[in-house]
């Protein structure tokens, strides 16, 4: 995401759903980043070595976007 309130806001988001369609997930700020199947950021780093990746905001993709099996752009 393009700044930290908007990672806070989708985070916010994810932990409203039913438990059945909960999505696991973790942001920077958590003390076990590398343990996250979802981790929510503004930075460039990948600590579990995720394979796909989701850019919202009109963010760049990483430096290291050849690591990635596939990157994901969302927008309106």
């Amino acid at each position: 995401a393009a700044s930290n309130e908007r990672v806070e806001a989708l985070d916010a988001n994810l932990w409203k759903y039913p438990e059945n369609s909960f999505l696991p997930n973790g942001t920077a700020k958590d003390s076990a980043i590398g343990e996250q199947p979802i981790l929510l950021t503004v930075d460039d780093h990948n600590p579990h070595g995720a394979k796909v990746r989701f850019l919202i905001d009109g963010v760049d993709p990483p430096a290291d976007a050849a690591d990635y099996d596939r990157i994901v752009l969302l927008f309106d």
